[in-house]
């Protein structure tokens, strides 16, 4: 089956099955690395993107019903400003996410900032709690996120 695709803002057109979930098209076909196709039932959290502007579970997601729609991954934000000013609160706190949950949480953080400009308790818990994974404690990620609002914010430590 054809898919056509707007993965960050380019359009694609991709050959693939008819029934390929999102993830494994965008991680194992696009080659899409900050995709992982991990639990395929959504519940970890490791291949959380965005499908206009709303985060999803691409392992749960056919890609069939991504067509035509913004998909946005972590490569598409990694040079951008906002991207630096989130992962300076995760090195405030020394917070070293893994390279499975990273692209994730950063950007569920990032989709937070963008439409409220200030992460409450509960959007900090709603990122935690969004993707499974204990690379990190929960207090030490509530504390990263909540610097990582403020240096997206422009503030200053």
């Amino acid at each position: 089956m054809k898919f056509n695709l707007i993965i960050n803002g380019k359009e694609v057109e991709i050959d693939a099955p008819a029934n390929i979930r999102l993830s494994v098209l965008l991680s194992e076909i696009l080659n899409r690395k900050s995709v992982k196709h991990n639990c395929g039932s959504g519940q970890c959290g490791f291949c959380l993107i965005l499908i206009d502007d709303k985060p999803i579970y691409s392992c749960i997601y056919p890609a069939s019903i991504a067509q035509n729609k913004r998909i946005t991954t972590l490569e598409s934000i990694t040079q951008k400003s906002e991207y630096l000013n989130i992962t300076k609160g995760f090195q405030l706190a020394e917070v070293e996410l893994c390279p499975n949950c990273a692209p994730a949480r950063i950007l569920l953080t990032l989709n937070h900032l963008e439409r409220n400009r200030e992460l409450t308790g509960e959007m900090i818990d709603n990122i935690i709690e969004s993707v499974t994974c204990d690379c990190t404690d929960t207090k030490a990620l509530k504390e990263a996120l909540y610097l990582s609002s403020n240096f997206y914010e422009g503030g200053h430590f």
